[in-house]
């Protein structure tokens, strides 16, 4: 009986101390303040908000700012293009308008031949033409229009290993107008072939103190044939005729030399003789 009873007594207190563990549970979640949720919220939303927007503006708004700066300056233009003080043409312009119309012409022969010097003439007509050309046998001539002043320097030119050139310098002469104007080199080819003259002009005022108001470069194609085997042997027959005249000098010198030489040694032996009696004894 006594233990049926105090089994009754355990089973009626089991509700009774499950009900007090609960409640200090309750009070402990009662008294829990809430959590802080509005640092959460002002932690995400500042941070998406000031990254994002200030960096996309920053970056469109720069874009699209138009651009107010002024358009550049173009650079002034070369001072032989610069107008005169007044607004006229410049010296330059005006010294250009100075120039007369002329023409230029080579002559020379129509194939040239390797160490054979050749005279070649360059021609300048001012204010007038050339009478068309009816070049001679084996002549070469070229005529093109140039611009003339009061003088023209004129120079031949040509590679180094090409052609020899005599005078090989510029030449600078007054220019009349007519078509006497003349210039003239002796050339001598090196090489054979297909070769190349350079003709240069240069017009010169003389109110321009000598400067070069136009210039113009004409090139003229010359044909160079080697020598033939005729020449060669002439040249080696006139080779050796003088190398033979110049032996035959010396040998010459030598023979006198030797003529003389033995004159003078005959000479001192008779002065070394004693002299021969002429008459008998004396009794």
């Amino acid at each position: 009986m006594t233990s049926l009873r105090v089994l009754r007594i355990l089973v009626g207190l089991a509700p009774a101390l499950v009900a007090i563990g609960a409640c200090p549970k309750a009070e402990q979640q009662a008294t829990q303040p809430p959590a802080d949720t509005s640092k959460m919220m002002m932690s995400d939303t500042s941070h998406m908000m000031m990254a994002d927007t200030s960096h996309k503006m920053g970056a469109d708004t720069t874009k699209a700012a138009p651009d107010h700066k002024p358009p550049r300056k173009h650079a002034k233009p070369p001072r032989k293009h610069l107008k005169g003080d007044h607004g006229g043409p410049s010296a330059v312009e005006t010294a250009v308008e100075q120039l007369s119309p002329g023409q230029v012409r080579y002559e020379g022969p129509d194939t040239m031949v390797v160490d054979s010097t050749v005279r070649v003439v360059l021609k300048v007509a001012k204010a007038t033409q050339f009478s068309p050309a009816v070049p001679n046998p084996h002549e070469h001539v070229v005529t093109a229009p140039t611009r003339v002043g009061d003088s023209a320097n004129v120079c031949l030119n040509s590679g180094a290993v090409d052609f020899q050139i005599s005078p090989p310098s510029c030449r600078t002469q007054v220019v009349t107008s007519d078509t006497n104007n003349a210039w003239s080199w002796l050339v001598t080819p090196l090489r054979a072939g297909q070769k190349v003259l350079q003709v240069h002009l240069q017009a010169l005022l003389a109110n321009m103190l000598h400067k070069a108001v136009f210039d113009s470069t004409y090139v003229v194609t010359v044909t160079v044939a080697p020598r033939s085997f005729i020449d060669r042997a002439k040249d080696a027959l006139a080779t050796w005729q003088v190398i033979l005249a110049a032996v035959a000098a010396l040998l010459g010198s030598a023979v006198l030399i030797s003529k003389n030489l033995r004159a003078l040694i005959a000479s001192i032996f008779q002065r070394g003789r004693p002299p021969s009696a002429s008459g008998g004894d004396v009794g």
